[in-house]
């Protein structure tokens, strides 16, 4: 797989997430998150172009086979769904942080909705465009984590893109956000 690492001047070390294993979950239940902070590839997202899936559709095999994502490979199409799946500690407490996807994001982690950038619709008239970065914090439910994000690219002739996402402790990431600004 391909693997982006991003350099920053931290006392925290950033670390390339390992490629999906076969049942498509990037496992860093081992990783020590107290000085680290994973770096997130946009070839971990499987991507479901011109449909939007909740976690209950995926929880039900309600959705068709997904495809690896490869920055210039493949068009995202104008909407869609992207979906990673961690394996992580259960009962830790995490942030992950990164652009939002495309020009309009509604994020779900384990079904969970959080602050939606822009509206993220099934046609132009529908979808508002908005870019920016987010970080938000969660508590791992179980031995993998679902992240779940709504997409929308009407506004853009490149059909927009998917970025990097950091995740490890609040404060790690937290960190890293402040020394980007």
């Amino acid at each position: 797989g391909i693997y982006v690492t991003i350099s920053i001047l931290t006392s925290n070390q950033s670390i390339s997430a390992p490629a999906p294993d076969a049942e498509g979950i990037v496992r860093l239940a081992d990783v020590d998150f107290s000085d680290s902070v994973v770096i997130i590839s946009y070839d971990c997202f499987a991507i479901y172009p011109g449909v939007y899936y909740s976690a209950g559709d995926f929880a039900a095999d309600q959705v068709r086979e997904g495809r690896s994502w490869y920055y210039g490979g493949r068009e995202m199409e104008q909407y869609g769904t992207l979906r990673l799946v961690l394996n992580l500690v259960p009962g830790g407490t995490y942030a992950v942080s990164a652009r939002n996807a495309s020009y309009a994001q509604r994020l779900y982690i384990d079904g969970k909705e959080y602050d939606a950038i822009g509206v993220a619709g099934e046609s132009k008239e529908s979808t508002v465009p908005a870019s920016r970065r987010y970080t938000i914090g969660f508590t791992a439910q179980a031995e993998t984590t679902e992240i779940i994000l709504h997409y929308a690219a009407f506004v853009h002739s490149d059909g927009g893109g998917v970025y990097p996402m950091d995740i490890g402790s609040v404060s790690n990431v937290a960190r890293l956000e402040q020394k980007r600004v």
